[in-house]
């Protein structure tokens, strides 16, 4: 484990393991929509905003046509306080439309990480790094 480790919660440890590394709770915490986060926290439960929904979707690149009409639900929905949280595994190219929406509308976040077919995380490992985070 790298060094700042001790600190993270046997979550953390998990998905950093699973992930061969490549989840990192300090690099996802840059990424959380927290008001006020201290740089030293930690990410997940701790850090609640009351009344923000969070819709969380696990994808790949295989997947990358229905990313538009993924969007257009999220934004159709009526709640005030939302964001959706995209972890994207790709081969070659992550999504265009979400690295494109993502930097217009703060209330997408959207993680990609490279990954070889056969290496691919499974939807399970996805949906807890985006609860982790």
């Amino acid at each position: 484990l790298p060094a700042g480790s001790a600190a993270w919660t046997r979550l953390e440890v998990d998905l950093f393991v699973q992930s061969d590394g490549v989840y990192n709770p300090h690099e996802m915490l840059k990424l959380r929509r927290v008001q006020g986060a201290l740089s030293g926290q930690s990410p997940g439960s701790t850090t609640e905003i009351q009344g923000r929904v969070s819709v969380l979707s696990p994808t790949m690149s295989s997947r990358q046509q229905f990313h538009e009409q993924l969007w257009a639900c999220f934004d159709a929905q009526t709640w005030p306080d939302k964001e959706l949280i995209v972890v994207e595994t790709y081969e070659s190219r992550p999504s265009d439309f979400l690295k494109s929406k993502a930097k217009e509308d703060g209330r997408l976040v959207h993680v990609a990480f490279q990954r070889s077919s056969d290496g691919d995380f499974t939807v399970g490992l996805k949906r807890n790094m985006e609860i982790g985070r």
